[in-house]
């Protein structure tokens, strides 16, 4: 949906931006829990993200990611969410599944 809003898939994806869209979507929603999931191939994190991510655990909505790293990316995107799995193979991610689902929980 991101690359659809903002026609950008070569890299440099406004997460915090699409982010924030959707958690302002969700916000009011009555539900118990509310989960925004990131699929991504890699990603940069930062202050703005992290400010996104609080302002979304504020409003009841937790973000959790999956990304499926590149060699060239680090943990700086992951880290800015509540939870995260982080790899470059599927061993990486499938050792680190059973955080996502105690998160969700």
């Amino acid at each position: 949906n991101l690359t659809t809003l903002w026609g950008n898939t070569g890299g440099g994806t406004p997460m915090a931006q699409g982010l924030l869209a959707m958690a302002t979507q969700m916000r009011d929603m009555s539900e118990d829990k509310k989960v925004i999931f990131i699929l991504t191939d890699g990603g940069s994190g930062g202050e703005l993200l992290k400010q996104t991510v609080r302002m979304s655990n504020l409003w009841g909505i937790k973000v959790v990611g999956l990304e499926i790293a590149h060699y060239g990316s680090d943990k700086e995107f992951t880290e800015c969410l509540n939870a995260n799995v982080w790899g470059r193979s599927v061993s990486d991610i499938l050792n680190d599944l059973d955080k996502l689902a105690d998160e969700l929980a």
